[in-house]
């Protein structure tokens, strides 16, 4: 039996349409024809089986069988009657959350929501701070996983008890409070800022020169390497060779493999044995003291660790050699040597052969020295070429392009492939047509060539340099 459909038209309801109703009972067909809930239940149905015969039956609804859980059964005649249907599963009110078609309507949980009423799980509603595999949450402290339950209805309830991450980090609590396994991050707002001297750093951090004209502020690991750990990127701490005293000290930097990019003012810096070139890792091969550096070449020839790359003007070839302390010269071992500022009146320098007479007195053979005088009346030993053409404004790279005797090949970086010819200066005056006398360090004034947003070079692009301002440089 079933139900059927009437339509309302001229306002009165039609004939039922596709209905079933209750029938005579009809003996051997396995049905309930006259809906009472029993099948061929009458006496006569029973008659005429030969006792210890079988048969399949199956008393549930027409189409249900073998449709979800439902299946047929048998039976057994006995006194020339068959017994009930043994075996057999009809259906029945869908139990919700089973996982089963308890009505076998095809449908699993129909009706049911999405749990079953009750029934309870862990939740959480943050977006980081807690990983799931499976039904199990693993948090990073303090966020944690609460619980739901679900509701009559068969929905989830809300989730109490949890504890999603903070909207940012609260300094100086110790309390990681963003959940992103790091306590503190973040917090060092004078990182990577532009400095002058330590004080503008703060506690934790050093002020070293990421450009021959910038200088940053970077996070001192020297004597407690593990401090590390706790940044999110900046996990490694990697020996740097310049500091204001002109001893080494060691810095948390991310690491970047070939090819990857790199950015000494952000704290990333290249692997061993790579070197950061307009912005990308790549390839190197280093030397030791006295020999010719070129971080412009193919193959990019750097300096070993404690020494740097130095340039003396002039056209002459960068070499590598000892950075020291005026103050405490130890690090030039030999008596020929001192420690020879980078700037007048600076504290850090290299340590440089003053002490000669002619050219075989320079201890350096692997790379051709000569004996020059100074200005001052001394003597120094430095890297042997001939000067180069280029003036002032024009582009530069200390290998085969070199300025004129008295300019120096200035460039944004020690990475840069190009810079241009400058020149030291006291006033504005004292700077060729176009330059205009500026405070590069604290010690150092050089002739930079001002601009707001284009340059009348077109090699040269207006770039934003530091808390100095903007200058033409090379592309």
């Amino acid at each position: 039996c079933k139900e059927g459909t009437q339509t309302c038209a001229g306002g009165k309801w039609g004939q039922c349409q596709n209905e079933s109703i209750p029938q005579n009972e009809t003996c051997g067909d396995n049905k309930d024809n006259d809906c009472n809930g029993r099948v061929d239940e009458l006496a006569s149905c029973n008659q005429g089986c030969t006792d210890g015969t079988t048969r399949a039956c199956y008393t549930g609804p027409a189409g249900t069988k073998d449709v979800g859980v439902c299946k047929g059964g048998g039976q057994l005649c006995k006194n020339n009657k068959w017994e009930a249907c043994v075996g057999e599963i009809v259906p029945t009110t869908e139990i919700c959350g089973d996982g089963k078609d308890n009505n076998c309507n095809n449908q699993v949980d129909d009706n049911c929501g999405v749990c079953r009423p009750g029934s309870q799980e862990a939740c959480y509603s943050g977006t980081t701070g807690c990983t799931k595999n499976g039904n199990v949450y693993t948090c990073n402290t303090p966020c944690s996983a609460g619980t739901r339950t679900c509701k009559a209805d068969g929905q989830w309830g809300p989730c109490t008890g949890e504890t999603t991450p903070a909207a940012k980090e609260i300094c100086g609590d110790n309390i990681d409070n963003d959940c992103n396994n790091f306590i503190d991050d973040n917090c060092n707002t004078k990182l990577h800022q532009p400095c002058q001297t330590d004080t503008d750093c703060g506690t934790g951090n050093r002020c070293v020169r990421a450009s021959n004209v910038l200088q940053i502020c970077v996070q001192e690991c020297t004597n407690d390497p593990t401090i590390c750990n706790k940044n999110p990127k900046r996990k490694v701490c990697r020996a740097y060779t310049i500091t204001d005293q002109g001893q080494q000290l060691s810095m948390c930097a991310e690491e970047a493999s070939s090819g990857q990019s790199c950015d000494f003012s952000k704290s990333i810096m290249c692997k061993s044995n790579l070197v950061c070139d307009n912005g990308s890792c790549r390839a190197a091969t280093y030397v030791n003291e006295g020999e010719i550096c070129d971080s412009t070449a193919a193959t990019p020839v750097l300096c070993a660790l404690g020494l740097t790359c130095v340039s003396f003007g002039n056209g002459r070839p960068n070499v590598c050699l000892k950075l020291c302390s005026v103050a405490n010269p130890v690090r030039c071992s030999r008596s020929s040597f001192s420690c020879m500022p980078f700037q007048t009146g600076g504290q850090v320098g290299d340590c440089i052969q003053t002490t000669c007479t002619q050219n075989s007195d320079c201890v350096f053979t692997n790379t051709p020295h000569e004996c020059v005088s100074t200005s001052s009346g001394g003597k120094l030993c430095v890297s042997s070429t001939s000067p180069g053409t280029a003036t002032f404004g024009n582009i530069c790279d200390n290998n085969t392009i070199r300025c004129q005797a008295g300019l120096t090949c200035l460039a944004t970086s020690s990475t840069a492939a190009n810079g241009f010819c400058s020149q030291d200066c006291t006033t504005s005056g004292t700077c060729p047509t176009g330059g205009t006398c500026t405070q590069v360090s604290t010690t150092q004034k050089m002739c930079l060539i001002p601009c707001t947003t284009t340059c009348s070079n077109t090699q040269f692009t207006c770039q934003t340099i530091g808390q100095l301002g903007n200058f033409c440089f090379p592309n």
